[in-house]
């Protein structure tokens, strides 16, 4: 072979088949490597794995889109501000999200029981969490403040074609069912709570008007009934009928306002003891049959391609400390004295720094 067919690792410039050379020279080596990334990103990816299944729930939330409930009207009417009258009322599946990531539903969540096959039988939501099925710990209730935030990782919400959307994701499927019926409870437990809460205020409210305006009603009354009682032949006399006839207008009016406040008062009593569900369930929680994350087998060609990259790159790192002239290794020696000196200054200086503080 002549020299000029020979690869000239001295000079600087590489051609196309310098590389494949080097490539072919060191084959071995990439291929070891690459198999040892392969291996170890299998190994990793299954131990690291957690499986995924996703329990959903497909539902109708009634006050959707900013309707307002009869009882929210009617308190605006009268100058009570309601969760109603700022576009939602408590149904409204916009406040879903913040329920569900409060600590309040946290803790009502981390008390119910569910069945798990890691354990092999039922135990709080708080000891699957935490602490199992060894006994209870005696500081539960800082794990329960602590796990409280892990029940709104659990579940998702999202809206397709005017329907509200809840999944449930935990690692056994019978687990997300379970999970995702008890939350649809306790969500409209705790809904229908505040909802009776926000009632009894408007029927305090309206309690109070009631009051008012008998007192405003019986007082005009009275003064209709003194009226006509110094004034018996009023016929003749215009002005006398015309305050007859405002005193009985006033009379009216507040007859008026008191028998719609009655009404309401009936109306916001039935609310209170109404039974019906805040939400219409089109497709209760399912049984996921298999994994939402199965084992990709992308991320072990990922891993493969990455071993293969650094393989080539070590290669010619080898290639070029095996091949350097005498120049490059000079040069080299002259960096690593270089470079001890900068370190040895810099370590200098902060002893000195530290010895006068």
């Amino acid at each position: 072979m002549s020299e000029k067919n020979k690869t000239d690792y001295n000079n600087p410039k590489s051609s196309l088949a310098d590389i494949i050379l080097v490539i072919a020279k060191h084959l071995n080596l990439i291929f070891v490597l690459t198999i040892l990334a392969v291996l170890f990103t299998i190994i990793h990816v299954n131990k690291t794995y957690i499986p995924e299944y996703i329990s959903t729930t497909k539902m109708y939330v009634f006050g959707e889109g900013g309707g307002r409930t009869d009882l929210s009207k009617l308190a605006s009417q009268f100058g009570l501000s309601t969760q109603g009258t700022a576009g939602f009322d408590i149904s409204s599946s916009s406040l879903y999200p913040d329920i569900v990531s409060s600590r309040t539903f946290g803790e009502i969540m981390l008390d119910k029981e569910f069945y798990t096959e890691k354990y092999e039988k039922k135990l709080p939501l708080i000891a699957i969490f935490t602490y199992g099925d060894n006994p209870v710990p005696e500081n539960i209730d800082a794990l329960k403040i602590s796990a409280a935030n892990r029940v709104s990782k659990m579940v998702r919400f999202s809206m397709q074609m005017g329907f509200f959307i809840i999944e449930v994701i935990t690692d056994e499927p019978q687990f997300s069912k379970d999970f995702a019926d008890t939350l649809i409870v306790e969500l409209d437990k705790l809904q229908r709570k505040f909802k009776k809460q926000t009632v009894n205020e408007t029927i305090d409210y309206i309690d109070k008007k009631i009051t008012l305006a008998k007192i405003e009603l019986e007082s005009n009354e009275e003064l209709l009934k003194y009226f006509r009682e110094r004034n018996r032949n009023i016929d003749n006399s215009p002005s006398l009928l015309l305050t007859q006839e405002r005193l009985q207008r006033d009379v009216e009016i507040q007859k008026g306002i008191f028998l719609t406040l009655k009404q309401q008062l009936e109306l916001a009593k039935i609310e209170e003891v109404q039974k019906s569900s805040f939400v219409q369930i089109l497709d209760y929680p399912s049984l996921p049959l298999r994994e939402s994350n199965p084992k990709k087998l992308s991320t072990y060609i990922i891993g493969g391609i990455v071993g293969f990259f650094l393989a080539i790159g070590l290669s010619f790192i080898i290639e070029y400390f095996t091949n350097r002239n005498e120049m490059e290794a000079a040069k080299l020696r002259k960096a690593k004295i270089h470079a001890l000196e900068s370190l040895k200054r810099i370590f200098t200086s902060k002893w000195l720094r530290n010895k006068n503080k």
